[in-house]
């Protein structure tokens, strides 16, 4: 079966990116948001919060979003990669066109970041399909 470069992606930061984000401590699971916020940042454009308070609660909002909202599964680096991905046009396995999502707040925000990973979430799915398919002999 041949894969597509962003299929290849995908595949290697499920396989080597550790643990996914609902098995890390709560601990862990804070440090992992503060590391999305920061990637956010820069990958996005958007300005930090000047406040430490605001950004420990943005931090603990989403780690609640990401555990409790059907991304538990994902691990840090495909988060990561979704912040990346959200960068270009790009084309999922079936070919249609995902068109990025835009910020156009001023600072990085759980909002941002779901719908970034809900397109992500998408193209993970669609090569779980392809990989199912291929095992029953579709």
């Amino acid at each position: 079966m041949l894969l597509t470069e962003i299929e290849q992606k995908v595949i290697h930061k499920r396989i080597c990116g550790g643990l996914s984000f609902g098995q890390l401590s709560e601990d862990e699971k804070l440090l992992a948001a503060d590391k999305i916020v920061a990637q956010c940042i820069s990958i996005c454009g958007c300005k930090p919060h000047q406040s430490e308070k605001i950004s420990e609660v943005l931090s603990e909002e989403l780690a609640i979003f990401i555990d409790g909202f059907g991304y538990h599964s994902l691990n840090l680096d495909e988060i990561v990669l979704a912040l990346r991905f959200n960068t270009s046009n790009l084309k999922n396995p079936s070919g249609i066109e995902i068109e990025p999502i835009i910020f156009t707040g001023y600072y990085a925000n759980v909002n941002y970041i779901s719908k970034v990973l809900h397109n992500y979430k998408v193209i993970r799915d669609l090569i779980d399909r392809k990989f199912q398919n291929k095992l029953d002999g579709y």
